[in-house]
């Protein structure tokens, strides 16, 4: 039987972990890497009810895009929620295995999967990867890149809509602004916008951003697609399984069903 280490050796072989950003937490956080992992379960985040849904279907390893733990812990107790997730994994003996951003910034990961999307011609890192090696392949934060055609910064948010099936979009611009060059950074993006700008994004697409990031990205004259924190990484860790489940064809392989966005459109 494959073991967590195993599937920890080859998502690092996909995701080098030298790619995740400097405050992350990233790489094989609860279990051992001895462990047998005949079934996995992809998550983009751990609460109680998916911690709860992979005890019951007897998981042996969760693949989380964000870390549990996170932050440092001073004590592991039922008090708090992260504790209690991570005592009722420990005694269930599931394995936890984050790649977080390293697997937003790798070849082919999902910031380079919403750049295929739309449809960019040519990218690269919006900011190159310290580490020398990986600066020489041309990989590190984000993504930037021309369009083939100029087209409008609405056309490319239903682009995404389409297809990510995402319910709303939320835009920050003229729509019918013409945009060629585009930034992406999944998730919380917004804290890049000086990033967009000094590689010259017209548009800039990521998960959220604060109110005061929008007023600066219009301060800036940058076109803002704002996919939702959930629907920007998600569908990358269904990906992640899928990558999982072809190199593993002996590992049963599912992803969460116990997660969605933590909010909806209000209907009055």
């Amino acid at each position: 039987m494959n073991s967590v280490g195993d599937v920890a050796n080859f998502l690092q072989t996909i995701a080098p972990l030298e790619l995740a950003e400097s405050w992350d937490n990233v790489g094989l956080l609860v279990g051992s890497a001895d462990a047998p992992a005949g079934r996995v379960m992809t998550a983009l985040t751990l609460v109680p009810e998916n911690v709860q849904e992979a005890i019951e279907v007897a998981a042996d390893m969760v693949v989380v895009h964000h870390p549990l733990p996170f932050h440092p812990l001073k004590r592991i107790t039922a008090e708090t929620t992260p504790g209690r997730m991570l005592l009722n994994l420990i005694r269930a003996g599931i394995s936890v295995y984050s790649s977080h951003t390293a697997w937003d910034n790798t070849t082919g990961g999902i910031n380079e999967q919403l750049a295929n999307i739309i449809g960019l011609a040519s990218f690269g890192p919006m900011l190159l990867a310290k580490h020398p090696e990986l600066a020489k392949k041309n990989l590190g934060s984000g993504r930037v890149g021309n369009l083939a055609e100029e087209t409008t910064a609405e056309h490319v948010a239903q682009v995404l809509q389409k297809s990510l099936a995402i319910e709303t979009v939320s835009l920050v611009c003229n729509r019918q602004r013409p945009v060629s060059r585009v930034g992406i950074v999944c998730g919380s993006g917004g804290s890049l916008l000086a990033l967009a700008r000094e590689t010259h994004c017209q548009l800039f697409v990521t998960g959220e951003a604060t109110f005061h990031q929008c007023l600066e990205a219009q301060s800036y004259g940058i076109s803002l697609i704002l996919l939702g924190h959930f629907a920007s990484e998600k569908f990358g860790m269904n990906q992640l399984g899928n990558l999982i489940s072809q190199r593993f064809p002996a590992i049963e392989v599912r992803s969460s069903s116990m997660e969605s966005e933590p909010s909806g459109p209000l209907s009055v």
